[in-house]
Formats: C-alpha cells, sequence, structure tokens
C-alpha cells in the first residue's frame, strides 16, 4: 500500500459498538500486522444504536437544574429510542432519509411510518434547510413527536474555521427545535448532540452551542414553567461533554450521584464481528480466550512469569494445567 493509498470500511452498528470499546486495541493490531494506520470515525455514535437487544441499558440521570423561569433542563445516558418523553430529536439530513446512525435507529424502532410521514413533507415542501426543524408523530416510538433537525455537516477532522463558520447553522437548528416545543406545546423534549455524530461537529463546541442556545431562548423567549429539555446520548463521551456545557453556565447539580433505572432499554452489541483485509480475516470476538479453538493464544504475564498473577493467566492456567507453569519455569 503506498503512502496516499487510503481503505474506507463501512461499519454496521454492532461493529461499531465493538470498535467504541476496543478502538485502541485494535488500531494497534492493524499498525504492527499491516504498517497502517487506522482512524476510526463516528463508532461512539454509530455503535450506540444497532438492532440486537442482547444488551440492557439503564437510563442515568447525571445532572439536574431548574432555571429561573421553572424549567428543567437535565443531561441523560439512555438511548433515545427507549426514552420516554413527549418528543425526541431526530438528526436527520436534508432530505430526511433516515439511514444512518441516530436517524435509521429512530426510524427502525419507529416503523415505516416514520419514513413514510418523512417523505410526505419532502414531497410537500422540498428538502428541509441546514438549521431548520420539522416535526412527525412518532410511529411506534414511546413519545408523541418527533423533531427532524438538519444540523451542518462538517468535513472530517474539520478545522476550527470550518466550524467556526458552520456554528451559526447549528445554533438555528436548536432554535428552530426549541421553537417546534413552543408552538406545539410539548411538555419534555430529549435532545441528542445534534451534528456531532456523522457530521462531525467537534462534540466541545455542539455542546456548548446547545446549552447557551437554551439559555438565551429562555430568557427572550420564555419556556412554559413545567417544560423538561433532557439532553440525552447514547455514547459516554457526548454525556460528559454535555454534562461539562451544563456545569459552566448553571453550576452544579441539583441531584447527588446519578439517577438510574428510570426508564430502561436496549443496547444492541454483537459478541462477533470479522473484518476483511485483503488475504487476512480479522475476527473480533468477546468470550473466554481459555476456550477458543485456535493454533496458537496470546497471554499477558508478568516480568516474573508466574502464571497465577493476572485474570488472563490465571484462567489460562487453569485450564491448561500446572505442566505449563514447569514449562515456562525452566
Amino acid at each position: 500500500m503506498s503512502d496516499k493509498e487510503q481503505v474506507r470500511i463501512p461499519l454496521v452498528s454492532e461493529q461499531a459498538a465493538i470498535l467504541a470499546r476496543c478502538g485502541e486495541a485494535f488500531c494497534h493490531a492493524v499498525n504492527v500486522k499491516f504498517n497502517c494506520t487506522a482512524i476510526l470515525r463516528n463508532v461512539e455514535e454509530a455503535g450506540s444504536f444497532g438492532s440486537n437487544t442482547s444488551g440492557v441499558l439503564r437510563a442515568e440521570k447525571r445532572y439536574s437544574t431548574k432555571l429561573s423561569s421553572g424549567v428543567e433542563v437535565s443531561v441523560w445516558k439512555d438511548d433515545l429510542t427507549r426514552h420516554k418523553v413527549d418528543a425526541v430529536v431526530n438528526a436527520a439530513n436534508e432530505k430526511l432519509k433516515h439511514g444512518g446512525g441516530l436517524a435509521q435507529a429512530l426510524s427502525a424502532a419507529g416503523g415505516p411510518m416514520i419514513q413514510k410521514y418523512s417523505d410526505a413533507i419532502i414531497q410537500k415542501k422540498g428538502k428541509v434547510k441546514v438549521g431548520e426543524a420539522v416535526h412527525t408523530s412518532a410511529g411506534d416510538l414511546p413519545c408523541k413527536h418527533i423533531i427532524h433537525a438538519v444540523g451542518p455537516c462538517l468535513s472530517p477532522n474539520p478545522t476550527k474555521w470550518e466550524t467556526d463558520q458552520a456554528a451559526p447553522l447549528l445554533y438555528n437548528a436548536i432554535n428552530s427545535i426549541l421553537r417546534i416545543v413552543l408552538n406545539e406545546n410539548i411538555s419534555s423534549v430529549a435532545i441528542p448532540a445534534l451534528s456531532s455524530g456523522l457530521f462531525h461537529f467537534p462534540r466541545d463546541r455542539c455542546a456548548d452551542i446547545i446549552v447557551k442556545t437554551i439559555k438565551q431562548f429562555d430568557e427572550f423567549t420564555r419556556f412554559r414553567s413545567n417544560l423538561e429539555i433532557r439532553l440525552v446520548n447514547n455514547d459516554e463521551p457526548s454525556v460528559q461533554e454535555m454534562e461539562r456545557a451544563v456545569k459552566a453556565i448553571w453550576g452544579q447539580s441539583s441531584i447527588s450521584g446519578t439517577y438510574s433505572g428510570a426508564v430502561q432499554g436496549s443496547m444492541a452489541f454483537s459478541s462477533n464481528s470479522r473484518f476483511q483485509f485483503r488475504n487476512v480475516t480479522l475476527q473480533l470476538k468477546t468470550g473466554a480466550i481459555e476456550e477458543e479453538k485456535v493454533d496458537v493464544i496470546v497471554n499477558t504475564i508478568s516480568a516474573e512469569c508466574n502464571l497465577s498473577m493476572g485474570l488472563i493467566s490465571k484462567a489460562i492456567l487453569n485450564k491448561a494445567g500446572s505442566k505449563i507453569q514447569d514449562e515456562i519455569s525452566r
């Protein structure tokens, strides 16, 4: 492979979910084995939404505060496809074609009517402009409305200049969401880190813009006092950025610790995914390494070569028997 040659490998949600957890090890393996640099983009976001329901994600309320108007703003870690509010916000594209990331997950969970409603909007009004939002019924989702907001789409690893140019469009998109909330008498809304995933907007700037826009909208427009605005994301980096942003504006949370279990959802994680690199197959699995039927197992070992130290070494020792320790100690 030449210095400039690049190979793009699209991932399904289950594969992205695994790489979100072991991306560093994967990149190291690719570098050592193939002398290539692997760059993982958006695996946290894409891997947060899938179709397998083998893992359970319990909702966590990380932060909560009440504004002077009486509006509650909170930060949650949860699956938006199962979060119980009046309205959830979808990270949509201009054509409202829900084919990837959060949009795909919401459309799949909500059923075919969501895409049908979206297509009807496009046929009647044309594309939704960047910075604008529209709303539809929520199909089979546990909410009444979906607000489809179109945030700016940046190039991968955007420059500060590009981000600065796109920032007003993200501000407009959040404003559009809040106006729909106000006009439709929505009592609770869940907003994700819009544009920060597949659209490459930096998470920290995204969180700052969302929180500042909520603050300004509340000051100049005044929400109803019974409104709940929830900043909900499924990936830890986005949740942490939202926490940082709200604390910078409103200070510490009015709740102590985290609240878990108000909403129960499911996360999709595959325990077995394959990647093909030319004539080599890389397989990512979860399980007990000592039970694998392969030619060679690689073990991590202490400097003293004591196999009873460390979980992996101990598991292999228990499976193989004491003779393996005797052989190493010779």
